[in-house]
């Protein structure tokens, strides 16, 4: 059982916001923490 504040919209309103973060102008707090010129191996 959720808390009554996180109603349906609340959780679609917080994955909007963080998907309009992520495609818009990037990560924030990946690029308020990592400098642009560093360079890592990227594996999947």
């Amino acid at each position: 059982m959720r808390p009554a504040y996180l109603s349906d919209q609340a959780i679609q309103d917080f994955i909007k916001q963080a998907l309009t973060e992520d495609l818009g102008e990037g990560d924030h707090s990946t690029l308020g923490s990592i400098r642009s010129q560093k360079n890592a191996p990227l594996n999947f």
